[in-house]
């Protein structure tokens, strides 16, 4: 009898410890999927909508010690981790190509910092803390060693090329009205892939995407990839109930968008 009573208790933990290592494998599967809408790479951040202070990524790390062609400006500059992976993978491809002359001027900012900015330059230069896409970890300020950024080789070479490996180049010119910055040539913006190629087919500032689809509901890419925007959080548990395959992001306004 006790031998029977060992070999269910045997069985019933190895049962256990088989859906413990089920439910942490689906989970990193899709490590980021946080139904928020603070949270996510398409968070729209502008001088109307701030950074909330608990998404600030935990992986900060100085510029020195993790990103790669290129020069470091000022040695103090940090960078989120997971940004930097993204920013060496470009500018790998752009040293391949002989584009190389490639320096970080700034990346991540606490709030502290980025008031200072504020304080120091004014308005018409920064935004205060908060309110900066550098305090999200998402930004990253890449200039050149050889020149103007509006007219290097670095800077045209990112203006076409940036959006294949998930960046934007957030301020362009033509859209100082939507984004309320004037051109910056300097500043992308990670907001992945496919979202940085239908911006940079489209022509759109994230302004202006956020808004088509919160205003039709989906966009379908050419390779049949489905955008599809939901008003609250509610609406978005129900949207991915049967999904296995998928990526959210919070608008940082009141819905979810969730890629598959």
């Amino acid at each position: 009898m006790k031998k029977w009573i060992i070999l269910l208790l045997i069985l019933a933990i190895g049962f256990w410890g088989f859906d413990a290592s089920r439910s942490t494998s689906t989970t990193d599967k899709h490590p980021q999927q946080n139904l928020h809408i603070f949270h996510g790479d398409l968070r729209l951040i502008n001088n109307q909508f701030a950074v909330d202070e608990t998404t600030i990524p935990n992986d900060i790390k100085l510029a020195t010690e993790v990103v790669q062609y290129a020069e470091i400006s000022d040695a103090t500059t940090e960078i989120s981790k997971r940004l930097a992976q993204h920013l060496n993978a470009m500018l790998k491809d752009a040293h391949e190509e002989g584009i190389t002359n490639f320096a970080i001027n700034s990346g991540f900012r606490d709030f502290h910092t980025q008031q200072s900015v504020f304080d120091q330059f004014g308005g018409n230069v920064a935004l205060p803390a908060g309110y900066s896409e550098h305090n999200s970890g998402l930004a990253v300020d890449i200039g050149s060693t050889s020149g103007p950024m509006g007219v290097s080789d670095e800077g045209k070479w990112l203006a076409q090329n940036a959006w294949r490996y998930g960046f934007i180049l957030r301020y362009p010119e033509g859209k100082t009205d939507i984004t309320g910055i004037a051109f910056e040539p300097w500043h992308f913006r990670y907001v992945g892939l496919p979202h940085s190629e239908v911006m940079f087919t489209e022509q759109w500032v994230l302004e202006e995407y956020i808004a088509y689809l919160q205003s039709n509901g989906f966009y379908k890419t050419t390779n049949g990839t489905m955008i599809s925007y939901y008003p609250s959080i509610e609406d978005a548990q129900e949207a991915v109930k049967n999904l296995s395959d998928y990526e959210l992001s919070g608008d940082n306004q009141q819905g979810i968008i969730i890629t598959k």
